[in-house]
């Protein structure tokens, strides 16, 4: 075994600083967002952005099928690409929700730090919380929670998190 890291997390120069990768991205995904907010547009042609117009039957971009595939550098490349992060399928499920639902914290993270809406409901009501305590996704109920995720939700069976 060595000590080398893998290639995600290998020194980069970012806005005139050296870096790690993980950090670049969090940085650029701060940055993106700002420029977002200040301009009220989520892509530079005001539509979708070219990653999320494909989708398979269900409504499932790119962007959502590699989080619930606990792939971590796909979920990053889409995201430096401009995926949406807070898309849903048809059945109002968000990459991050798909995340909750695997228990991927690391991706759970990242969709943060790239804007996912925390509190968003699927169709069932059901916040990334709510998906992560039925679930029992520890590792994602913890990282929700820390992100200060809303605990008082209720799906449309009117439970909580807690009552999971």
């Amino acid at each position: 075994a060595t000590d080398e890291k893998p290639e995600m997390y290998m020194s980069v120069e970012f806005n005139g600083k050296d870096t790690d990768t993980m950090t670049a991205i969090r940085d650029s995904f701060m940055l993106k967002g700002a420029a977002k907010k200040s301009s009220g547009n989520t892509s530079k042609n005001n539509g979708p952005a070219e990653v999320d117009k494909a989708k398979d039957s269900n409504g499932n971009t790119k962007l959502i099928l590699a989080a619930y595939r606990g792939q971590v550098s796909e979920v990053i490349s889409l995201l430096a690409a401009g995926a949406d992060v807070n898309i849903k399928n048809k059945w109002g499920m968000n990459a991050l929700m798909y995340a909750a639902e695997c228990n991927h914290d690391d991706i759970a993270e990242i969709l943060l730090e790239a804007g996912a809406d925390i509190n968003a409901v699927n169709n069932e009501g059901s916040t990334a919380l709510i998906i992560a305590s039925i679930h029992n996704a520890n590792e994602v109920t913890s990282v929700l929670l820390e992100a200060g995720a809303d605990t008082e939700i209720k799906n449309n069976d009117g439970k909580t998190a807690a009552d999971f």
